[in-house]
């Protein structure tokens, strides 16, 4: 009976301090969503905001997290936001696994995103011929 006394207030002991520990984590989660949410604002034109802590953007769908955004539509919303970070006559570079999971339209999309903004995209495809460069 003891034993089971000096378990029980080990444990209702740890369970105060994880108790303890969980305030602090959701009061630094907070913080984080705070910050978060004033870097988006001060984007010019940012399709982002922050929800419950979680980054979100307007779509047909209406508001969706961007977690549950296709690839090719996070990587448009990236995008929209490196090209005017960079302005006019800035280079991005996109990896190569990246833009290879783009479909045929969204790779199309960011092209016209860089032309209308005259910024340069770099990226590669894989390919078994020579090595080339080619303008998109």
């Amino acid at each position: 009976m003891n034993q089971q006394r000096i378990k029980s207030d080990e444990l209702f002991s740890s369970s105060q301090e994880h108790a303890q520990e969980a305030i602090e984590l959701r009061r630094k989660a907070k913080q984080t969503d705070e910050v978060l949410s004033e870097i988006v604002s001060t984007l010019a034109g940012c399709p982002l905001t922050v929800i419950e802590g979680r980054l979100s953007t307007q779509t047909k769908r209406g508001p969706t997290f961007y977690a549950d955004l296709s690839m090719g539509e996070r990587w448009r919303i990236a995008l929209e936001i490196a090209i005017a970070a960079v302005g006019e006559g800035g280079l991005l570079v996109i990896p190569q696994e990246a833009w290879e999971g783009l479909d045929p339209l969204n790779r199309e999309a960011i092209a016209q995103q860089a032309k209308a903004a005259i910024v340069v995209i770099l990226t590669a495809e894989c390919s078994d011929g020579e090595l080339t460069a080619e303008p998109a």
